[in-house]
């Protein structure tokens, strides 16, 4: 259970004092020093660290009290420690094997800091220090601006638009109008900068312009939209007005066949890469292939959501091995970011990724409900959003897309709505 609070945080020159319990002369041995402090989740003013609970007698019983202390220049040790500043306010220990997690509050933003830990027991024995977390703020915190849209299905009366059941990916066009995949209403919906609805295509069916799951969806330099159809085992391509002009793809697992096919983006000299099970492949704009592009490495890989730059460099999300990864317009692998898991950096089923007018590259982490954001080179910088249905929340962020004003779009399938963030 995360035990959420506001800390203060106050300079400490002070060594550590003893325990609020009476002197036991025959109790020597202090609680275990801890090896696991890390940090869950790093925003531009908190962050959240989380640790194992140590116990009164190395691994066992209760401990009284914990020391958190940073700094933010220089290495945390034993020589500094006594200099460092002082978080107050700290919750009292869980019994040993609990799991701490307590939020760290007032830092400032893009700033490095390093924290560490020691654990107190009732007769004033100290812990060795922890092993020290380090970490930077976030430079640039993202403002929620608004959302719209609910859950509603085409044919329900009650339905009342904007609606959405169960959003899938987005795109944004040069004129900053939006193209969102809405998948199990089988269709594709189109919003104008002020997030006005402005049209929409597709039903369901076999037929052109029909569809069974609408999955992912790319533009082209002509405005074209790409969009996967799941179902349907196929690409279709319309005019951003919705008319039909062509589809390919069958089902199948060889060349110009699709198993699954899922995200889709195109390069400004018209390269359609599509995002199947295990393996991405390239077409022209009129659907004629082009390649298989190469297994990144050993682990293999199970891409979903694709980007490109004007440069023609391609992101890629691997469900499989939860991590991003960069690659040649010819699928030379050149950087890579991520594991399974919930800190800063890992990801929970990476479902999508978008890059900003600066190269700053935004993945959408589904099962973490929030967007990572990374450098160009895939280094962590921050993440936003958490779990819930309020501004900013998430409830499975499934399709993220930035504009030429750095707006943040974000298609989340479980609130089924769209939401808008200032990104400066």
């Amino acid at each position: 259970m995360i035990r959420t609070l506001v800390l203060s945080l106050m300079l400490a020159g002070l060594a550590l004092g003893c325990g609020s319990g009476s002197t036991d002369p025959d109790d020597v041995i202090p609680p275990f020093g801890l090896i696991d402090l890390r940090a869950t989740k790093i925003a531009d003013t908190f962050v959240l660290l989380a640790w194992t609970a140590p116990g009164d007698d190395d691994r066992v019983g209760t401990a009284s009290r914990y020391e958190v202390r940073y700094v933010t220049s220089g290495e945390l040790t034993d020589a500094t420690w006594p200099g460092a500043t002082r978080v107050g306010g700290v919750p009292s220990p869980l019994p040993a094997g609990g799991d701490e997690v307590v939020r760290i509050e007032g830092l400032s933003a893009d700033t490095a800091y390093r924290f560490g830990v020691r654990t107190v027991d009732d007769n004033g024995n100290v812990s060795p220090l922890s092993n020290v977390v380090s970490l930077r703020t976030a430079a640039v915190p993202v403002q929620f601006l608004v959302h719209i849209g609910k859950g509603g299905a085409v044919g329900d009366p009650s339905a009342e638009e904007p609606f959405f059941l169960f959003p899938r990916h987005i795109a944004i066009d040069r004129q900053g109008r939006a193209f969102i995949a809405d998948e199990r209403n089988n269709r594709v919906q189109r919003f104008d900068k002020e997030l006005q609805l402005s049209g929409s295509w597709g039903t369901s069916g076999d037929g052109p312009g029909a569809f069974q799951g609408t999955y992912g969806v790319g533009l082209n330099s002509d405005d074209r939209v790409f969009v996967t159809d799941t179902g349907n085992s196929r690409v279709q391509r319309f005019s951003a007005s919705g008319m039909y002009q062509r589809s390919f793809g069958s089902a199948g697992s060889t060349e110009n066949h699709f198993t699954d096919p899922r995200g889709v983006a195109v390069t400004l000299n018209n390269r359609v890469y599509v995002a199947d099970a295990n393996r991405v492949q390239e077409f022209t704009a009129n659907g004629v292939f082009v390649q298989v592009l190469p297994e990144p490495d050993a682990l293999g890989w199970d891409p979903a959501g694709l980007a490109v730059t004007e440069g023609g460099t391609l992101y890629v999300t691997d469900l499989k091995n939860h991590r991003v990864l960069r690659m040649s317009p010819d699928g030379a692998l050149e950087a890579s970011a991520g594991q399974m898991g919930s800190g800063p950096g890992q990801f929970l089923d990476p479902v999508a990724v978008a890059v900003d007018p600066r190269g700053w590259v935004l993945v959408a982490d589904l099962n973490n409900h929030r967007v990572q954001v990374f450098t160009a080179d895939l280094e962590f910088r921050f993440a936003f959003g958490e779990q819930g249905g309020g501004p900013g929340d998430f409830e499975f962020p499934h399709g993220i897309a930035v504009d030429s004003q750095r707006r943040v779009w974000v298609v989340e399938a479980g609130n089924n709505r769209l939401s808008l963030f200032d990104f400066p």
